[in-house]
């Protein structure tokens, strides 16, 4: 997943395949809110 920041919307939408290409960046990693979490235990 890469997401956009809602001003390049429109942008994504509208541009050509060289230009979208260019928009594919990994976003840096200060944007992901990703701790871990406790697995849950399946009961039986």
């Amino acid at each position: 997943m890469i997401p956009f920041e809602a001003h390049d919307f429109d942008r994504w939408l509208t541009c050509t395949v060289k230009e979208a290409r260019e928009m594919l960046k990994v976003p840096p990693v200060e944007l992901f809110n990703a701790d871990p979490v406790d697995a849950e235990v399946p009961e039986v």
